[in-house]
């Protein structure tokens, strides 16, 4: 039994490119393609400003306003067709979006397929000279890593080294406390003050009444 194709084809990509390209040429007849500079330019209309538009149209009217260079049909033309161009790109848009997820589930099975093979194949290429020397280019390109990933892989270092310096430094911290605990507690007392600062022995050389210590009364 045949199987169904679940991708998408060259021949059912020329049929929406055709489309895409009928399309493209419906859409030029109402004018070109804008450089960004044009668009940055272009007044923005702000959201409720078609409510307000058709405030101000219906006022203008009842007050017999009117400017030459820009009728108040014309607004209202422009409005209408800016609002079936939303239609329009809110289709195109989705229509964007369904082709992405068409890469993105064709990719990802041709890729999550080619990984596998792949590892089956260096298992075999370990027992296999030939075919190691034929690997080889598929080993350089699994070997790279891309920008995002030697980026990621730095922050990941980074975020590693901090948090090893952080627990180091948490351990100097709490060995610098132990050590002055211990310097603390082994630090000698306060010597006892002596008797002679604290009775008020008399000065060397007198006596306990003031007299000279060698005994003679006449030095009183």
């Amino acid at each position: 039994m045949n199987r169904t194709n679940p991708y998408l084809t060259e021949e059912d990509n020329k049929k929406a490119a055709a489309s895409i390209d009928a399309l493209e040429q419906l859409l030029r007849k109402f004018g070109k393609t804008l450089a960004p500079d044009e668009r940055r330019a272009l007044a923005k209309m702000k959201p409720g400003g078609d409510q307000m538009l058709k405030l101000v149209v219906q006022l203008a009217r009842k007050h017999g306003l009117s400017v030459a260079s820009v009728s108040l049909a014309d607004l209202e033309a422009a409005l209408a067709g800016a609002e079936q161009a939303r239609l329009l790109l809110t289709a195109c848009t989705a229509i964007t979006t369904a082709v992405s997820d068409l890469v993105l589930r064709a990719e990802a099975t041709a890729w999550s397929g080619t990984t596998l093979y792949y590892s089956l194949l260096s298992r075999l290429a370990n027992n296999d000279p030939v075919l190691l020397a034929a690997l080889e280019p598929a080993s350089a390109f699994f070997g790279r890593r891309s920008a995002p990933v030697k980026k990621q892989r730095m922050v990941e270092r980074a975020d590693r080294e901090a948090a090893q310096a952080g627990r180091k430094l948490d351990h100097l911290t709490k060995k610098a406390a132990a050590v002055h605990a211990r310097v603390d507690g082994e630090a000698p007392a306060t010597p006892p003050a002596s008797p002679s600062a604290t009775t008020g022995a008399p000065p060397k050389g007198t006596s306990g009444n003031g007299t000279p210590s060698n005994g003679d009364p006449s030095n009183g």
